[in-house]
């Protein structure tokens, strides 16, 4: 599992814990601190995985940060940060998983998130929606290159999600510009219209078992393609 520090919710271990009786080996939850942007970083946690249990399976590249503001007032510097933890930090991921499972010769499975924004354009959004639009291409590219190998790339793709990405002051205004303050009850209304069902946001865990479906025996034949985990939002 790698995540960055700039995502506000990871995947918890124990959301990844099987639901049957099991007595293999558990996941375990690394929280680091390191720049993910650089290609050493990966590189080590991958060889570390190896190292502790034997082998590599499974990586998800997980990876978010966004800011709102408008396209034409993004800096280098906002630009750099997003584009570098939300598509340089998962290439580097995903060139480094590929490389130990081609060493390895036993297939692999890469699970990348992206979002909603990976094919729709959003307001405000622009230099987060031109990276999770680049990880969606890289996903489709190395899940091309690696199926000789027998190595699955997928991409899951979230929608508004029950965590603090969405849950914060500078969002809730630009959905009720209206009020002086803003709580989760008031814009629940307008998070609903954004989506075909009968809700506001999906739950962190609905996004983890899509990552778990991708990863496991039961899609083993499923490759490069891109699963929404929306509430309908990219039909509306």
């Amino acid at each position: 599992m790698t995540t960055t520090p700039t995502d506000p919710t990871p995947p918890t271990a124990n959301s990844l814990q099987p639901s049957l009786p099991y007595s293999g080996p558990r996941p375990i939850n690394r929280k680091s601190h390191s720049d993910w942007t650089t290609k050493r970083v990966p590189l080590n946690a991958i060889a570390a995985a190896r190292r502790d249990f034997g082998g590599l399976d499974i990586v998800v590249a997980n990876a978010g940060v966004v800011h709102l503001t408008p396209a034409w007032e993004i800096d280098d510097d906002e630009w750099n940060a997003i584009v570098g933890v939300n598509l340089t930090g998962v290439f580097n991921t995903l060139r480094s998983a590929a490389r130990a499972f081609i060493d390895q010769g036993r297939g692999g499975s890469v699970i990348c998130t992206g979002s909603t924004c990976s094919r729709r354009a959003q307001l405000g959004l622009s230099a987060y929606t031109a990276s999770k639009h680049g990880v969606l291409g890289l996903v489709r590219s190395f899940a091309l290159e690696l199926a000789p190998h027998g190595i699955r790339v997928n991409l899951v793709e979230p929608g508004n999600t029950d965590t603090p990405m969405i849950h914060h002051d500078g969002l809730y205004r630009r959905v009720r510009p209206d009020l002086e303050q803003v709580t989760r009850d008031d814009v629940a209304a307008g998070f609903q219209t954004m989506n075909a069902l009968a809700t506001p946001w999906v739950q962190p865990v609905d996004v983890s078992s899509a990552v778990v479906w991708l990863a496991s025996d039961a899609a083993r034949y499923v490759t490069g393609i891109e699963l929404p985990v929306d509430a309908g939002h990219l039909i509306t």
